[in-house]
């Protein structure tokens, strides 16, 4: 026997477990509190969505255009109950050309918002706005006013979208 043989046996295995770990979980969802369907996860706060009412007074120099809160994250903590993660964007007043995110949280059981980091566009392509979540929670999709887009993640900022 091959190594290259072997080393397809040692996929089959690997693939084997997950598909089991999927099906087990697909059983069982109900007893780990995995809800089911869109308006479960919403009604829990285990939803990300995209909003257009901003919160002004986070940065009182940005002209923002929409933004992004998280499921609800760190549910464990005992001490902090949980807390959304935030993303607003939107243009400089300053400079309308630029782009800028702002990063912030805001703890389950207080009204305070605290910023955690702004990034600012690699380039000037005008005011951003969050056009899709991605994939990944914490990544999304950005687009600025002239069509460039980024993929922007909360904790990197952005990253180029293969524009031409």
């Amino acid at each position: 026997m091959g190594k290259g043989s072997t080393n397809k046996w040692v996929i089959f295995i690997i693939a084997i477990f997950v598909v089991s770990g999927a099906v087990f979980l697909l059983y069982n969802s109900e007893k780990f509190g995995v809800p089911k369907n869109i308006d479960e996860q919403k009604a829990s706060g285990l939803s990300s969505e995209i909003f257009e009412n901003v919160n002004i007074k986070i940065n009182k120099d940005v002209e923002f255009t929409n933004g992004w809160k998280s499921s609800l994250v760190d549910m464990d903590k005992k001490d902090a109950g949980g807390k959304y993660w935030f993303v607003q964007v939107g243009s400089l007043k300053s400079d309308p050309r630029q782009g800028i995110a702002i990063v912030f949280h805001r703890d389950k059981d207080s009204n305070k918002d605290v910023v955690d980091k702004e990034f600012l566009t690699p380039s000037k392509h005008g005011a951003i706005k969050i056009e899709s979540p991605g994939a990944k929670d914490f990544t999304m999709s950005v687009v600025a006013e002239d069509g460039y887009k980024w993929i922007f993640n909360i904790y990197n900022g952005f990253s180029d979208n293969g524009n031409q």
